[in-house]
Parts: structure tokens; sequence; C-alpha cells
């Protein structure tokens, strides 16, 4: 019966339970959901089998819109929760990422959970939004000195990229 269970995705720690926990607003269990995966697997693991499916279900179906929204919020706010407990950086690479996804989707939260693999590996991450203006943009390369950028997210327009794109190459 375990193995039925597992193979449903319905095993202690599954995106299946973690959905079940979002439909009941119950917040402490998906904190159970995810503790219980942490003890099995890396958090890794955890957020790309658990975390990440989880909010997929509940993003596809109809009439769950504010369970959706729930999901959203509580998976940014356990992606922060990991991020600020991550050791300090111990590479002297510095990759910076730039965001336009909406903040309540998928996408972000796919961006999120690529910061938070970035820094699990050492390296020194920024996360900033697609259209901040360019002399922001400066700053920050100037403060993390990146040897890689990383662009993420649909929704920038041609002329937002361009201009992303101009400035990093002006530094």
């Amino acid at each position: 019966a375990i193995e039925v269970a597992k193979q449903r995705g319905e095993g202690p720690s599954s995106p299946n339970r973690l959905l079940d926990a979002f439909d009941r607003f119950d917040e402490a269990a998906a904190d159970r959901v995810l503790e219980e995966s942490l003890a099995v697997r890396s958090v890794e693991r955890t957020v790309e089998e658990v975390l990440l499916p989880a909010v997929e279900l509940a993003e596809g179906r109809e009439s769950r819109e504010a369970e959706h929204e729930l999901a959203c919020r509580w998976a940014t706010g356990w992606l922060h929760a990991a991020r600020r407990v991550v050791p300090p950086a111990s590479r002297t690479q510095g990759v910076l990422i730039f965001d336009s996804s909406a903040n309540l989707d998928l996408e972000a939260l796919h961006v999120q959970a690529l910061e938070l693999g970035l820094r699990r590996s050492g390296f020194r991450t920024l996360l900033l939004a697609f259209d901040l203006p360019p002399e922001r943009v400066v700053r920050a390369m100037r403060a993390l000195d990146p040897t890689a950028f990383v662009f993420c997210g649909g929704e920038a327009t041609l002329e937002v990229v361009g201009r992303l794109v101009y400035t990093v190459r002006q530094i």
C-alpha cells in the first residue's frame, strides 16, 4: 500500500499532501509536509519534487483561485525563509538575476527556487526586477561584479530587454 501511495504521489511528503494543506488553508500542515520532506531529501529535491509540483497542481484547477494564491504566497515565504538560512557565499563569482515574471505565479516561484539553488551552491546572487532604471542596475552591477547574468520571465518587453542588455554591455 505504501508503494502504491508513493507511485500516486500520496506519500508522507508529497505534492498532493501539500496541495491538500493549501485547500484547507492550513499553513501549519503545509509546514509539516515540507519538514517531513526535508527529513529525507535535500532542500533542492524538496523544492523540485514537492513544493513546485504542488503549486503547479494548484494553478491548474478551476474555481480555486484563493487556494492558488495562498499556495503562491506561502511558497514564496518558505523560499525566502530557506534563503535566509543559507551560509554566506563561498565562491567569488556573482550571478545577477533579472526577473520579469508576475509576483504570484509559478514562474516567479521557479525564479526564486533558482536563486535559492545558486545561493546554496555558494554563489553570490542578487535577484532584481526586470524594469529597474538603468542607474540602479549600474549600482547593482558594481556592487556584485557578476560573472553571469540570468534573464527570467516572459513578461518583459523587447524594449526593456534591450535597455538591460545595453546597460550591461556599457558596464
